[in-house]
């Protein structure tokens, strides 16, 4: 594996893509986007050449959730989330069992680990209560490597806070998953780097639905 255009990726803050400032003038199924939406960039934070998204030939997208603590409920609730901001069926996402046969893994531990040498993360964090991550890596010839690993932690020691936190940060790094390797600069948007509630808001339904149905990927996944 090579390392990722040496990349280590953390909250910053681009101008919007030229590839989802052209999008927005190409939508021809009004019913599909979300009405007065502002797109945010897609493309992995520091490389514009980078975007990816879940083929069809993958649905559903298989999620593992660690059964420790809260991140099983939270997964359920953060697929259901991002699943109710398509209007038009353009994604199909299931929670597995077994983690073996997932696309995408999300566990719970008491550390960070640290961030694959071959590989890129998008962090993110609310208030110092907890933080997340989602690693992305490419092998030799720019394929995603499965399974992604996304990593939730804690950072207080008030769980009431801690757990309030994963719900939120849970539902942005599925975000990540799905492709969203930006972050927004709306501090209203889930994809914000900071976010503080589990809702999506306008700008967030309306990338992932240009993300979904216009942008061309670069990158693909690694065949199951």
């Amino acid at each position: 594996m090579t390392p990722l255009r040496g990349l280590t990726v953390t909250a910053g803050l681009l101008a919007a893509s030229a590839v989802l400032a052209a999008c927005q003038d190409t939508t021809s199924d009004s019913d599909c986007y979300e009405p007065g939406g502002v797109a945010y960039p897609v493309h992995l934070v520091g490389d514009t050449t980078i975007t990816f998204r879940w083929p069809a030939s993958y649905f559903p997208v298989r999620y593992w959730a660690d059964p420790a603590g809260p991140t099983v409920q939270n997964v359920d609730a953060s697929l259901n989330l991002w699943l109710g901001g398509l209007h038009c069926g353009e994604l199909s996402l299931q929670r597995v069992t077994d983690s073996l046969t997932a696309d995408v893994v999300v566990l719970n531990p008491p550390f960070m680990p640290p961030v694959p040498p071959a590989g890129a993360a998008v962090f993110a964090d609310s208030i110092n209560a907890c933080q997340a991550r989602t690693d992305i890596v490419l092998d030799a010839n720019d394929v995603l490597e499965r399974p992604i690993h996304v990593y939730v932690v804690p950072f207080s020691v008030d769980s009431a806070e801690v757990n309030s936190c994963y719900r939120f940060v849970t539902a942005h790094e599925i975000g990540h998953t799905l492709g969203l390797l930006h972050h927004s600069s709306n501090a209203q948007d889930l994809m914000y780097h900071r976010p503080f509630r589990r809702e999506l808001t306008t700008g967030d339904k309306y990338t992932v639905q240009l993300l979904y149905r216009v942008v061309n990927p670069t990158i693909p996944p690694e065949v199951r």
